[in-house]
Order: structure tokens, then sequence, then C-alpha cells
């Protein structure tokens, strides 16, 4: 019910936001036809002062009218009213009291672990996230930090990267072997990155045709996007020499991808008619600021690619599966609250958590004969006749008749000595 109710206050919010949207900039447009039309009166050569003046009065007559400003802000006032409600419902829908949670984090999830190990162990998987988006200094403040809360022992270390990009702290190199964080497949993207947030194509562009064989078995399209970005900032510039720029740049990178990227090329060469001017025409849309951030997801997820790496970070993973299973336990923690059980004391969730495959990473058997979800003690196993059960029931079915059981799915008498440990 809450989530029905707060999918229909964000759908009326979004309606609102279009119908506000549209009566003010027609209140806009509607004072700026008559500012055009006085100014378009006042220029003219044979206008007397009276005559300006009186275009002036009436349009201060036709603001005060209209009333722009009142309208905006009454506009903005329902919208806002209308965010109000659907933060009322986001409450509604979603617990908040997350204490039962972190209760685990303060006794360790092992019953045992201290709170610096806790501490040591996110700071890995923060640390991970933070060196794959380019922010080499933070994380590597971060694994100082734990390094010498914990005495400092990592400081000695090495994971063979040298010197190269370490930095401003001394121990960062040693830290981040020591927290099993690797940091040397990040340090070179860091600066790619800097450089492409400041308009340096540079680095990026080189760094890409280094690896355009590889990127290319990736099936990724990260050196073309990187020259349209530089096309299009070449055309940015004043007219013709932008113009002349740009397709001086096209004419040399361009080729190597007209196979596969010729109706992008098409689309950009007709940009180049709006050089200076890309943003009122047609075309506004590559030089739009998004463009840019998707080209910087696309060098953090080629370059971890590269590496052998996962495209997310474990942070990422783990919360976005975290998220989806927080209702469900929340849930269950108040369950086990009023039966005077506590989630600190569970082994294992008890309850199912649906997740999309993108966050499934093994495959899930549960035994035909039991129900249960097989575990490391309790593998599946393959029957002579091609069935699978779980080892538990294996044994319980084999426990008497000497040995020999029929299969619970087909006729077949068979032996556990003749089934095998299925590994998916």
């Amino acid at each position: 019910m809450a989530d029905a109710a707060l999918a229909k206050d964000v759908a009326s919010l979004v309606k609102k936001q279009k119908a506000s949207r549209k009566r003010a900039t027609t209140a806009v447009d509607k004072l700026l036809r008559r500012a055009r039309e006085a100014h378009a009166r006042v220029s003219d050569g044979g206008v007397t002062a009276a005559d300006a003046r009186a275009a002036v009065a009436a349009l201060h007559a036709a603001a005060a009218e209209t009333d722009v400003l009142g309208k905006v802000k009454s506009e903005h006032k329902a919208l806002h009213g209308a965010i109000g409600k659907v933060a009322k419902s986001v409450d509604k829908a979603l617990l908040t009291d997350l204490g039962p949670l972190a209760a685990l984090g303060e006794a360790g999830g092992d019953g045992g672990r201290g709170g610096s190990d806790v501490g040591a162990a996110l700071a890995a998987p923060l640390a991970d996230h933070l060196y794959r988006h380019g922010h080499v200094e933070v994380a590597d403040a971060l694994l100082a930090t734990i390094d010498d809360r914990n005495g400092g022992a990592a400081g000695a270390a090495d994971d063979g990267e040298g010197g190269a990009g370490a930095g401003s702290f001394g121990g960062s190199l040693g830290s981040a072997a020591a927290a099993g964080v690797s940091r040397a497949p990040y340090v070179g993207v860091h600066t790619i990155l800097r450089d492409l947030r400041a308009g340096r194509l540079g680095s990026a562009l080189e760094w890409a045709s280094r690896q355009r064989g590889a990127l290319i078995a990736l099936g990724s399209t990260l050196e073309f996007d990187l020259h349209c970005l530089a096309f299009v900032q070449k055309l940015r510039r004043p007219a013709p020499r932008g113009r002349q720029e740009a397709l001086l740049h096209a004419r040399e990178h361009f080729p190597h991808f007209a196979d596969a990227q010729m109706p992008t090329i098409k689309r950009m060469m007709a940009a180049s008619l709006y050089a200076g001017r890309l943003e009122a025409s047609p075309y506004a849309d590559l030089a739009s600021p998004g463009r840019v951030r998707a080209v910087e997801r696309a060098i953090v997820r080629d370059n971890c690619l590269l590496h052998g790496l996962p495209e997310s970070s474990p942070l990422e993973t783990s919360l976005r599966a975290g998220l989806m299973g927080l209702p469900a336990l929340l849930k269950l923690s108040s369950v086990l609250k009023m039966t005077g059980g506590s989630l600190e004391s569970l082994t294992e969730v008890p309850v199912e958590v649906p997740l999309p495959e993108s966050l499934q990473f093994h495959s899930v058997f549960a035994c035909p004969v039991s129900r249960e979800q097989t575990q490391p003690d309790n593998p599946p196993m393959l029957l002579a006749c091609g069935h699978v059960v779980g080892k538990d029931a294996l044994e319980r079915l084999s426990a008497s008749r000497g040995g020999r059981f029929k299969c619970p799915t087909c006729p077949k008498v068979q032996t556990s000595s003749e089934a095998l440990q299925l590994r998916l």
C-alpha cells in the first residue's frame, strides 16, 4: 500500500512539474514578447522621445498586469507542496530505524571481532571504490588513517608499484597492500579523469590509443567517444578557426572508425556548420556535459575490465544488494525482537531476498527432497541417473537397505557410492 501511494504521489509530482513549467514559461514568454515589441518601437529611427517614454510605460504596465514574478512564485509554492507530499510518502514507505542493523557492526559479525577490525574491513572496499573513481588522495588518506590506528604495521609493506603516483601520503602504498586493495590499476586513470574534468583530453586520448586493441576486444567505443569530445571541443571555438581545427581532427582520426560509426560521424560533420554556436543549434546535445560524464564512467569501467576487475566496485555491488534486502531484514528484525531473538544471533539470512541477475554471482540449488538450498557442508550430489539432490538427503535415502535406494524423481535403483559431488 505504501509503495502504491508513493508511486501515485511521484506521478502526481511529475504531472504538476510539467504543468507548472508550462505555465511559468508561457508567462515569461509573453512578457519577453512585449519587451521585444517595445524595443522595436524604441529602436525605430523616427521615434520621438515622447513615443519612447510611452512604449516603456506600456511595457511597465504589461509587466505589472502579467505579474510574472508572482505567478512563478505561486507555481513554485505549489510544486514545493507536492515535493513535501512525496517526501512524507517516502518516509512511510521506507523504514528508517537502522538501529538493529547498526548493532551488527558494533558487535562484529563473527561474534568477537573488535571495532578496529570492522573499521579496517570497511575501509578496504571504500578505498577500492575511491581509487576506481580517481579519488586517489582521499583513498590514500583513509588507508593511512586505518594503518596509524592499527600501529602502522603496514607502513613498511610494498605492493610492487614503486613510487609512481604515490600522492602525498608516504605510507599509502604499504597501506593499500596491507588492506588488500589494488592501487596500481587506478593511479594512472586518476590523472586522466582529472584532466578530462578540466577539459584536457590529451592524456585520455593517448591512453585510449595505447589500449586500442584491448578496447576493441572488449567491444568498447571509448576511443571514438574521446575523439568526438575533442571534435566538439574544437567546434565550440570561434569560427572559422574552430571549424578548421575540428575538421582537421576529424580527417586525421575519424577514418579509423568509419566502418562502425558512420552515422555518428555524419552527424558530427553536419554539426560543423554551426561552429562557434553549437549550443544554439539542432546539435546542442553534442556539447552536453552529460557526454563528458558518460565518457568518465566508460574510462573507469574499461580500465577495470582491462585489469580483470569487476565492472562495479564491491562497495557499489554490496550497497545495491543491501538496499534491496534491507526491508526484509528490518521486518525480520522486528519479528525476532517479538520472539526474544536478534539478528546478531543468526549465521545466515532465513528469508528469501530476490536479487536481479546483475547481482547474482553463483548458482543456487535447492534440493528437491528437503526443499533447502545447498551449502558448503551440504553440497549438491549428482546421482547415477542424472538427477540431483542434496548430500544430507542422499545420506537419509541411502541409510537403509544396505545403501541402495530409489531415486526420488525416477525409478532407478542405485547406491550412494555412485553419486558425484556437483560443483556449480
